[in-house]
């Protein structure tokens, strides 16, 4: 009973955490999306850099 119930805590504050992560991983990237459309490259290269930035980030959070 009380392994559940610790169990039960653990998945929810998971939840938490990992929400948390991902809106701030949103935010980075939607900031480094920013910050390199205000150097001036095409919006292409841009998302594309982003989109490789994003997958190391989420690469390195699975392991």
């Amino acid at each position: 009973m009380g392994n559940n119930t610790f169990t039960i805590i653990g998945v929810i504050v998971g939840i938490v955490f990992g929400i948390n992560a991902v809106s701030v991983l949103l935010e980075w990237i939607s900031g480094s999306v920013g910050l390199l459309s205000m150097i001036g490259s095409s919006s292409g290269v841009g998302l594309i850099i982003s989109i490789i930035i994003a997958a190391v980030l989420i690469i390195k959070i699975r392991i």
